[in-house]
């Protein structure tokens, strides 16, 4: 299910955690207060670092001759190659992996609704590698730029698949090229939002402002409130707020003409601190 025309929802169950299954020692990737207090202080909300991962879904199983020619291209480009630890710099991370651990399901029982240019029937995945990159937030366009081409190459060889390990959509190497390369800003193609039901309304939380070194946002709509209107809306705040890194000088995000109310909330479902976006009528 997607919100019309651009926001990709999914139904999120109470405590079900979004876990990165990539665990590694690099600094934290969003920027996070230092005490309870809800006010989201002014000046920038960039975190130093970001990093972002997509799975590669295949069709046979991964080999280290398909990766190898990757590794050797992101040399190239000036990234450290698989450092492990706490990095420092840019880096790309390649290795093989399993569906499952690469976020997929066990390759035939899986649950991704938002395929973008794949059917369901065509997909039988019996391998994977997961790619990731990272360093300075201050280098996110190369730093994304790499990735994507890295991904876009990785699929094309492999003839498989791309999955976005936090907006879990799954793109055809056709699909990605066209939506995802050359779109390293981009708020409605990089980040999703899950959607939950509250005692006094909807919720969205989203997935991957991390990729933008920014916290997941927490949006609350009021009881009935038809989220498909608010998609446009929705998308302009998040787009703001990945062009500026920062709220206005009131403490606000204004994106168009609406306007919303920000505090720091913690996310249920993962734990982390997140922003809390209030639209304000």
């Amino acid at each position: 299910m997607r919100l019309a025309p651009l926001i990709a929802v999914l139904a999120l169950s109470p405590g079900c955690k979004r876990a990165d299954p990539h665990e590694r020692a690099a600094p934290p990737t969003t920027t996070a207060p230092t005490t309870t207090d809800p006010v989201v202080p002014a000046g920038s909300l960039v975190a130093p670092t970001l990093e972002a991962w997509y799975g590669i879904m295949l069709p046979t199983p991964a080999t280290e001759a398909l990766i190898a020619p990757l590794l050797e291209a992101a040399r190239t480009l000036g990234f450290a190659v698989n450092p492990g630890g706490a990095p420092v710099g840019r880096w790309i991370d390649i290795h093989t992996s399993t569906p499952e651990d690469a976020g997929f399901g066990d390759g035939h029982d899986h649950d991704l609704p938002n395929l973008r240019g794949v059917t369901a029937d065509e997909l039988d995945v019996e391998g994977a590698f997961v790619i990731g990159a990272g360093g300075p937030a201050a280098d996110l366009e190369p730093i994304h730029e790499a990735l994507a081409s890295l991904a876009f190459q990785g699929a094309t060889a492999g003839q498989g698949w791309i999955l976005d390990e936090q907006t879990k959509a799954l793109f055809s190497a056709a699909a990605f090229s066209a939506t995802i390369i050359g779109a390293p800003r981009s708020f409605v193609h990089l980040v999703t939002f899950f959607v939950s039901e509250a005692d006094d309304g909807v919720v969205l939380t989203s997935s991957g402002m991390g990729r933008f070194g920014l916290p997941d946002l927490i949006i609350h709509l009021g009881a009935g409130a038809d989220v498909e209107a608010w998609a446009a809306r929705v998308d302009a705040a998040g787009q703001a707020l990945v062009d500026r890194g920062a709220l206005d000088d009131a403490g606000l995000l204004i994106a168009g003409d609406q306007r919303w109310g920000v505090t720091w909330a913690v996310d249920a479902a993962t734990g982390e601190h997140a922003l809390e976006l209030t639209p304000i009528p």
